[in-house]
C-alpha cells in the first residue's frame, strides 16, 4: 500500500491533465470550423455595436451639442443654453486607457410635461447620455419654469503625440 499510494495519485493527476488536453484539442478543432468563426465575428460585431451605443468617437463628440439641440428643437422651450461643465475638457477615468468622460450643463425654460419629455428623449438617445442631476424651479410668472440638467457621456481618447 505504501508503494501504490503515490502511483495512484500520479495516475489521477495524469488523467486530469489528459482530460484538460483533450478539452483544449476539441476546442481548437471546433474553433477551426467556419461556423464557429462566423459566430465569433457576429459576437464581435454585436460588442462593437454595444460599445458604439455608449461611447462617442472623439471626432464626433463636438457634434453632441448639435444633437442635443436637435432633440430639444421640436420641444417647446425657451432660453436654451448648453455649456461645458469642466473648462479643462474631458476627465480621465481610473483604470481606463481608451475612454474618458465629458459633461455639459443644459438649461432652459419649459413646462413640467415638456421637461419630462426632454429628459426621456435624452435618456433614450444614442449615443447614451447619462443625466447626472436635474432640477426644475417653479416659476411665479406663467408656465415656463427654469430647468437644468447635467449630462455626462463617454468619448474615446484622442491619440496624444509625445514631444
Amino acid at each position: 500500500l505504501l508503494f501504490l499510494g503515490p502511483q495512484a495519485k500520479l495516475k489521477e493527476d495524469l488523467a486530469k491533465q489528459l482530460a484538460q488536453k483533450r478539452e483544449s484539442c476539441n476546442f481548437l478543432v471546433e474553433a477551426a470550423t467556419d461556423e464557429f468563426q462566423a459566430k465569433q465575428k457576429e459576437q464581435i460585431a454585436k460588442m462593437q455595436a454595444d460599445y458604439n451605443t455608449f461611447v462617442v468617437d472623439s471626432d464626433s463628440a463636438s457634434n453632441l451639442t448639435l444633437d442635443i439641440s436637435r432633440l430639444i428643437d421640436n420641444k417647446t422651450v425657451s432660453s436654451l443654453s448648453i455649456t461645458p461643465r469642466r473648462k479643462s475638457g474631458p476627465e480621465e477615468l481610473p483604470n481606463c486607457s481608451k475612454i474618458c468622460e465629458d459633461s455639459v450643463n443644459l438649461s432652459f425654460n419649459s413646462g413640467f410635461s415638456e421637461f419630462a419629455r426632454i429628459l426621456n428623449a435624452l435618456e433614450r438617445n444614442e449615443p447614451v447620455m447619462f443625466v447626472d442631476e436635474f432640477s426644475i424651479e417653479r416659476s411665479s410668472q406663467g408656465a415656463a419654469h427654469k430647468a437644468s440638467m447635467d449630462l455626462t457621456f463617454f468619448i474615446t481618447k484622442t491619440a496624444q503625440k509625445k514631444s
